[in-house]
């Protein structure tokens, strides 16, 4: 199965999209793709549809859900909650966030160009908000906001890296973007060249260069009431250029 979360959700089973119609349904699922191929607890997915809903409800819709799936194992069943199994597929957001890191490590190695043009692969990845057409409950909302953080850290640092090959080969100004341009989804920016500004956000911070951080991968969701131990994210690894 593949899914694409960044701008609206789509799941592709075997090529087929699934065509969730009922909102109950299609917040549920959004919530299972944002875990994929991990257990998302009942109390989690109910907390989704609403306070106060039952978990025999909960149940309901993921029995309507299951009826999408033409490999009635996709959506599993288990003793704590339930799972959505990719079974290997593609998931945009994995491959979103192996590319920024591939980026940060080119970065870190000083080799501007490849840090450009992986960080642009990652970049090209989103073709609008992330979950867009979804309300989001509490837990999606979170993972939104991780999402969107993590993407406004990436296009920073790909204009970092545009600057860095801006002032090594020193070309004029906008002759930069020839490495870089045709990023689809990236809201409130100009293309970079030697004078960097965001549109609207030149008195927020925003544009200040910070090293990315590569989010760490979230761990399943809890059960509200149960406390759990965050582990602090591991610096990404980096392999050293022969």
């Amino acid at each position: 199965m593949d899914i694409d979360v960044l701008g609206g959700l789509t799941l592709l089973e075997d090529g087929v999209p699934l065509a969730p119609t009922a909102p109950s349904e299609l917040r549920v699922l959004a919530v299972l793709a944002a875990y994929a191929d991990r257990v998302v607890p009942v109390a989690v997915l109910a907390g989704e549809l609403g306070a106060g809903v039952p978990p025999e409800r909960v149940h309901s819709v993921l029995e309507r859900c299951a009826r999408l799936f033409r490999e009635r194992t996709a959506l599993v069943r288990t003793p704590g909650g339930y799972l959505l199994d990719t079974a290997g597929g593609r998931l945009d957001a994995r491959e979103f966030e192996r590319e920024a890191a591939a980026g940060q490590c080119a970065m870190a190695r000083g080799d501007h160009a490849a840090a450009a043009r992986l960080l642009r692969g990652a970049l090209r990845l989103w073709k609008g908000p992330a979950f867009d057409g979804v309300t989001p409950g509490p837990r999606l909302a979170g993972r939104i906001v991780e999402l969107e953080a993590a993407r406004k850290a990436v296009v920073e640092q790909w204009v970092e890296a545009h600057l860095a090959l801006d002032r090594q080969r020193e070309q004029g100004p906008g002759s930069a973007g020839q490495a870089g341009d045709g990023i689809p989804y990236a809201p409130g920016l100009v293309p970079p060249v030697r004078q960097f500004t965001p549109i609207g956000v030149e008195d927020s911070g925003w544009n200040r260069p910070r090293p990315l951080r590569t989010p760490a991968r979230t761990a399943p969701p809890a059960a509200p009431g149960r406390s759990s131990a965050r582990s602090a994210a591991r610096p990404t690894r980096c392999i050293p250029a022969r």
